[in-house]
């Protein structure tokens, strides 16, 4: 990492100890799908974890849920979101590996495409617990930021740029899962916490630019 990394200042202003105290504490089916036997979707799951291509989904189908669907499924649709949103996430960890919050995140994110991939998996209580989390972490982000009057444009520095990236995946991803809940069961802790997990993204994306001695751009 070089001294340009995080703006003007350089990184070594980004201090753990300079960090909120928690951001560094570590149904019916879509398309009529036709179902897949329990051998069939055995073997499947075998030649996933053995080898990453199948050639299974080159005519635009694949199996999930033990159903063989079309890759647009509003399931699948939702989990390339999330998938993306984690990816993401990565690389602005990449930016600001202290702030540990965000690996946090990733497993959260993937607990979640883990019960969208299984029918009627729950999810776990903590999720409830993490929306919570969330919500006292942007008050006290919100506490150390000048009070918006205005929309502001996305950008600033890496880091920040890259959660405000996050945070409009976030919004799709959030998007793409009351869609999907119109259809199919889907526990209301999961809408919430994405709820959350955006306006979290959008705060630390303002708190990372301010670390970074980054104006922020009014939109007028």
């Amino acid at each position: 990492m070089d001294g340009n990394d995080f703006g003007a200042t350089g990184p070594a202003t980004r201090q753990p100890q300079n960090l909120p105290t928690a951001l560094t504490s570590a149904g019916p089916h879509f398309g009529a799908p036709r179902l897949v036997s329990p051998v069939a979707r055995e073997q499947v799951y075998l030649e996933i974890m053995t080898k990453i291509y199948t050639k299974k989904g080159d005519k635009g189908k694949t199996t999930i849920c033990g159903m063989e669907v079309s890759k647009n499924h509003p399931r699948l649709v939702v989990l390339g979101c999330l998938d993306e949103l984690q990816s993401a996430i990565g690389v602005a960890l990449s930016f600001a590996s202290e702030l540990k919050i965000l690996s946090e995140i990733q497993e959260d994110l993937m607990e979640i495409e883990a019960a969208i991939s299984v029918e009627y998996r729950p999810v776990s209580g903590k999720l409830k617990k993490k929306t919570a989390i969330l919500e006292k972490e942007i008050d006290k982000i919100e506490k150390s930021l000048t009070p918006l009057k205005n929309f502001i444009l996305p950008g600033g520095g890496k880091a920040g740029s890259l959660i405000h990236f996050s945070r409009a995946i976030c919004r799709r991803a959030e998007q793409g899962m009351v869609t999907f809940s119109q259809k199919e069961k889907i526990q209301p802790e999961i809408i919430a916490y994405l709820n959350r997990l955006s306006d979290f993204l959008f705060a630390l994306a303002r708190w990372a630019n301010k670390q970074d001695g980054m104006k922020e751009k009014i939109w007028s």
